[in-house]
């Protein structure tokens, strides 16, 4: 079960104004700053940084770390990859997972499921720009 990630984001550094718009993503090989009807392109640098809950390293599309020029378009894994970093499988037992008393499938796989992904987005104070995906 082939899964592709990909996002973008738009942030406003004017104050609801839209006059200080920034563009970036993994959809797009270029980041983009101004109005909507007049954006500059530039190149930026952008890290995806794939993660388990507890914050380690988690491979999916055989990498933890993804740099945008790798990304563009997004990036592919396998469901059993997100699971995994997930900390479960498809053969997990849905009782395991949480706690009290409930009758379910014997697997997750029977059962069904939804599986949320984190994203957090930061910059230092040197421009580069991190997304942890959790």
């Amino acid at each position: 079960q082939l899964v592709r990630f990909a996002y973008a984001y738009e942030m406003d550094t004017s104050n609801g104004k839209r006059t200080g718009l920034r563009r970036d993503g993994i959809l797009s090989s270029e980041a983009s700053e101004g109005p909507q009807h007049d954006r500059t392109a530039h190149s930026d640098t952008l890290l995806t940084h794939f993660m388990k809950s507890d914050g380690s390293d988690c491979a999916f599309g055989g990498k933890s770390h993804w740099q945008k020029s790798d990304a563009v378009g997004g990036i592919s894994g396998t469901l059993n990859e997100l699971l995994a970093c997930a900390g479960v499988t498809l053969d997990s037992d849905p009782a395991k997972l949480m706690s009290g008393t409930f009758h379910a499938s014997p697997h997750l796989r029977t059962m069904g499921f939804r599986l949320a992904l984190h994203l957090d987005f930061r910059q230092d104070h040197f421009g580069k720009k991190t997304v942890e995906v959790r």
